[in-house]
């Protein structure tokens, strides 16, 4: 019974399975408990049922998530959600049976309430605003339209949303004590960032993250210093899989962009090379982009020095922040309010947004350190429950 209840007390405080078998560049530090003492408490209080439920995730957010796994659990009990079938897309206005199967599957799940339609089988307003808190909850466009996206996710099997908790509170298990009073928080598959103070959030924005085939990685770091107009050092990769291609085509083609090409520390004419004639291994020149519009990081970037040169910045791009899926990136984290961002961190010093807004568009590149360090986290969530209780899901990019 002994051994059981180390098992047992041991998977509460860290987890059932080792981060790093399956986050490989998980390296956050685990809550540390005295197993023994804590049985040896138990034992004199005889109550072992709560010195177990005492070492569960301190965190709310595993608590809510918790709570909406045993409703979800209950429900499928209940029989779950029925599948929606159609053929077409569904929107205000349409009519049929797979109306009434839209209505029964959004009741099911908590989207739709109120009382019954008069017409079930007619796609009103209310159904419509039913649909767009599906979205809303499931990353999709709020459109209030059944199309294809919607249609597939809306039949995803109770089963796997089930799954998907269950992963998700082994991610809440594997993360400390505590993640400071002050922290920034990216989750990846969620494509948003939040700036959380004494358990607030003080800012959320919109995020690009890595795509598939070169993913952001996940762990933590401490936030430092920032820049305005920052120059980008275009990493290896880069150079070789995305420029090298295009010196190929048309030697002069970057620097129309601002990129300055390197042997050494000296700059060279990139028509004075036979691009042609150079591989991915034989590459050995560097490029730089200076500030400006082009530029790939934007008007700021904000520094938390890490072993995978992956750090937030603003973005040459905005347009793609209006996708759904963000998924864009080389490994790096694109923020849609970086102005905000930084006005924040720079709250209780000189930099005041005017400051902040003349200084990453001067065109030369400047750091500012900051006065206290910031940690940041670039966590993986699929699945959570936001503090009003709504139960979020996304799916699995990587």
């Amino acid at each position: 019974l002994t051994d059981t209840y180390f098992q047992l007390a041991d998977h509460l405080v860290t987890g059932r399975l080792e981060p790093s078998q399956v986050e490989e560049y998980w390296k956050l530090k685990p809550r540390q408990i005295d197993l023994v003492g804590n049985l040896q408490q138990a034992v004199v209080k005889r109550d072992i049922l709560a010195s177990l439920s005492a070492l569960s995730s301190p965190h709310a957010g595993y608590a809510r998530l918790r709570q909406a796994l045993s409703d979800y659990r209950q429900l499928a009990a209940n029989g779950g959600w029925p599948a929606v079938n159609s053929t077409e897309k569904l929107e205000l206005g349409s009519r049929g049976v797979a109306v009434q199967q839209l209505r029964a599957r959004l009741r099911a799940s908590g989207d739709l309430s109120g009382p019954d339609a008069v017409d079930p089988a007619y796609f009103d307003a209310i159904l419509q605003d039913a649909v767009v808190h599906f979205q809303e909850r499931h990353g999709l466009t709020t459109d209030g339209v059944v199309g294809p996206n919607t249609l597939r996710t809306l039949n995803v099997p109770i089963a796997q949303r089930i799954r998907a908790m269950e992963l998700n509170l082994e991610r809440w298990r594997w993360l400390p004590e505590t993640l400071g009073e002050r922290y920034i928080e990216v989750n990846i598959p969620g494509y948003q960032l939040r700036l959380v103070e004494q358990g607030e959030d003080k800012l959320k924005a919109r995020v690009i993250v890595g795509r598939s085939k070169r993913p952001t990685p996940i762990f933590s770091a401490d936030m430092s210093y920032l820049v305005f107009s920052p120059y980008w050092y275009v990493p290896r990769t880069i150079m070789v899989e995305d420029k090298l291609p295009i010196l190929r085509k048309n030697p002069y083609a970057l620097r129309k962009q601002g990129i300055r090409i390197f042997s050494g520390n000296r700059e060279i004419d990139p028509g004075s090379v036979n691009w042609s004639n150079v591989s991915k291994r034989s590459f050995s020149y560097s490029m730089r982009q200076d500030p400006g519009k082009y530029n790939a990081l934007g008007d700021i970037k904000f520094m938390f020095p890490n072993q995978h040169s992956v750090y937030i910045h603003d973005t040459s791009s905005p347009r793609l922040f209006e996708r759904d899926q963000r998924a864009f990136s080389s490994g790096c984290v694109r923020i849609d309010s970086p102005v905000e961002l930084a006005e924040y961190l720079l709250r209780d010093t000189k930099w005041d947004r005017d400051t902040i807004v003349k200084a990453s568009q001067r065109g030369r590149e400047r750091r500012v350190d900051l006065q206290t360090k910031v940690p940041v986290y670039m966590l993986y969530w699929t699945s959570w429950v936001d503090s009003d209780g709504t139960v979020q899901f996304r799916d699995d990019i990587y």
